[in-house]
């Protein structure tokens, strides 16, 4: 576990749950955890899959706990979601609990920083007979597949070379502050276009011309960022030719 961006109760708290301590034996647990997500689809719920495996199959009851921050990607500034608490009765050598928050919980809170913001997830499991206890923790990026590019496969050197963008606000909220990007080692400056604002469920088409300045495969990449949305990006490879 990476436990920079913990606070000192979670780091406590994974300390006592890994068995790092002295008189603990790591090869007496029973209990292991670990999260199969790593990435939230922007206004949608967040939906985790926590893993249990144990050494044996014998029918166990299990509390889970599950603490989610919206904090920036450095973790310099985070707000708590809430926590999610379920128990549930294993069986099996390996086990998968299903946990999910609403999206209204992390939407509202989006643009409460200007900087790339990401959920951090920390969950401790914890075997209700024996009182033994496991933790993990998961960091999940936002994904945005409401944005298209269409550009062509081929175009030629000191030629113009469009690209049209699909995009298409699925949140509750206007997005404001919205600027367009297009980067590509092919170009001399980076190509943008802004607008104000993006009503809910508005979609907006518009088109972007830059001239390629370089030949060979080159990668050009469409980023999208607002005020309450960052680093959205599309990616397409074009042979530029001579």
């Amino acid at each position: 576990m990476d436990s920079r961006n913990s606070s000192p109760e979670e780091r406590k708290a994974m300390e006592k749950a890994s068995g790092k301590r002295p008189d603990d034996k790591l090869n007496s647990r029973t209990l292991h955890i670990s999260v199969l997500q790593n990435s939230v689809e922007l206004g949608h719920p967040i939906n985790l899959t926590i893993v249990l495996k144990r050494k044996t199959a014998t029918p166990q009851n299990v509390n889970i706990s599950c603490s989610l921050d919206l904090q920036t990607y450095t973790g310099n500034k985070k707000t708590n979601l809430g926590v999610i608490q379920k128990t549930v009765q294993i069986q099996g050598q390996e086990s998968e609990v299903s946990l999910s928050m609403d999206s209204s919980f992390y939407i509202y809170k989006l643009g409460m920083v200007d900087d790339e913001m990401v959920i951090k997830g920390f969950i401790i499991a914890e075997i209700v007979d024996s009182g033994e206890r496991v933790a993990t923790d998961t960091t999940l990026c936002f994904l945005y597949s409401a944005f298209s590019v269409e550009m062509p496969s081929t175009s030629k050197v000191n030629q113009p070379l469009t690209i049209t963008c699909n995009f298409k606000n699925t949140l509750p909220i206007p997005l404001t502050n919205i600027k367009f990007s297009v980067e590509s080692l092919g170009l001399n400056n980076m190509k943008s276009w802004e607008q104000e604002t993006v009503p809910p469920g508005k979609t907006i088409n518009f088109q972007i011309e830059c001239t390629p300045v370089k030949t060979g495969p080159r990668k050009f990449i469409v980023k999208f960022i607002s005020r309450q949305v960052k680093e959205v990006h599309a990616e397409k490879v074009v042979l530029i030719t001579k």
